[in-house]
């Protein structure tokens, strides 16, 4: 009993740990540092949401592969997130292992989700708007700085940034 609630415990802080992580990145680092002239960050918001609002969502750098000199800033960024939660990881796995396996593996997992649902969502339009509307909202709604999270909406809840938007039949937000 005891070795399930370490896995589930791990499991979750993994989740909610990795999903406050990736919200923060996205606002702070890909926007606010992203939005600046000369930032290594700056392909994010001049090239990925230029390309996003006059492909109507797609971003046709995804059919590229990931070491795509457009898409490496994001592959760098989710491997810094593992990398961050190394020593973390291994510092508990002396006293708590199964915890420890748990939440790391967690985290490896969740980077992995993020890319392909990233990626998938901006070769196939349709699909995002349907699966992930919090990120299709990011990208074609009024307000690009709202709808931080890509995998799951937690964080955007409880801090207040989901901004749902109503779309006609052309993709044009509804005011």
């Amino acid at each position: 009993m005891y070795t399930i609630f370490q896995i589930f415990l791990g499991f979750f802080l993994g989740f909610v740990i990795a999903n406050f992580v990736e919200w923060n990145i996205h606002k702070y680092v890909l926007h606010a540092m992203g939005k600046k002239k000369g930032s290594y960050w700056r392909a994010h918001w001049s090239r990925h949401h230029k390309r996003t609002r006059k492909g109507d969502y797609v971003d046709t750098d995804y059919q590229q592969p990931f070491w795509f000199k457009h898409r490496q800033a994001e592959v760098l960024g989710l491997a810094l997130i593992v990398l961050c939660n190394a020593p973390f990881a291994a510092l508990l796995l002396i006293w708590w292992p199964i915890f420890s396996i748990s939440y790391f593996l967690t985290i490896i997992g969740y980077v992995f989700l993020y890319y392909f649902i990233h990626k998938y969502s901006h070769i196939n339009a349709a699909w995002g708007k349907k699966w992930i509307p919090w990120h299709y909202d990011h990208h074609r709604g009024r307000d690009q700085d709202q709808n931080w999270n890509v995998v799951f909406p937690l964080w955007d809840y409880i801090l207040g940034t989901r901004i749902k938007y109503k779309y006609d039949s052309n993709g044009k937000v509804i005011k």
